[in-house]
């Protein structure tokens, strides 16, 4: 014959509710069952109710902590938009014998840019007169952005010069040198101002006349220029 058990109502009452609010605890995920993985038959891939507690947990302290320092995944890094420039840039100066003028059109993308520009000097001196121009292709390199410096460096591509004096007319295409500017600019909205230097160092040789005649003298012209220009940026 079994003994009786004496029971404490209370007891029982506190004990079930115990067992409820565990019971929705597991129901809820946040608590799991204390059963070694390996037991639960799972792959070791899996996760109960308090890994993935667990795992969510530490998604959140680090992008809490990405938020406070700054650092964001390269995954989610989004790339700024480009930079685009369309400048053209002129300068010219005139006395009674000469005449210089210069210029230069370039597209830039963010930092590096490509242009031509086109050079042309005429002077007459001792009944002669000089007719020289020349095309430089460009890169330049642009330092800021809403106030900016552009250096650039070009070379002579293509050239013509003419000596005309009473012996007749001399011409010549072969044509040597090179191009350094400095710009500086600066920005409203999308329009720029313009302001630089431009210095040309430029060779030409080999002039012949129409009847086959040559000149052995090589025609050397250097020399600066301040430009003026406007540039539209998108």
């Amino acid at each position: 014959m079994p003994n009786p058990v004496f029971t404490n109502p209370l007891l029982v009452m506190v004990s079930r509710l115990i067992k409820s609010c565990l019971a929705l605890l597991l129901c809820l995920g946040v608590v799991g069952p204390l059963i070694p993985e390996p037991v639960l038959g799972g792959s070791p891939e899996s996760c109960n109710a308090l890994c993935v507690q667990r795992e969510y947990r530490k998604a959140i302290k680090r992008m809490l902590h990405q938020r406070k320092t700054g650092q964001v995944h390269p995954s989610q890094k989004v790339s700024a938009p480009a930079i685009i420039r369309l400048r053209w840039l002129t300068g010219s100066v005139k006395s009674e014998s000469i005449s210089v003028s210069n210029t230069a059109v370039s597209l830039h993308w963010n930092a590096w840019g490509l242009g031509q520009s086109d050079f042309s000097y005429t002077e007459t001196k001792s009944g002669k007169t000089y007719a020289l121009t020349s095309k430089t292709n460009d890169l330049s390199y642009t330092f800021g952005s809403s106030w900016t410096l552009t250096l650039g460096a070009g070379i002579a591509a293509s050239g013509l010069g003419t000596i005309t004096d009473s012996s007749g007319t001399y011409t010549t295409s072969t044509v040597s040198g090179s191009a350094y500017s400095a710009t500086l600019g600066v920005s409203f909205g999308f329009l720029e101002i313009l302001v630089g230097t431009r210095t040309n160092s430029f060779t030409y040789s080999s002039f012949t006349s129409a009847s086959g005649t040559s000149l052995s003298a090589v025609l050397p012209v250097s020399g600066a220029q301040t430009v003026l220009g406007i540039g539209f940026v998108f």
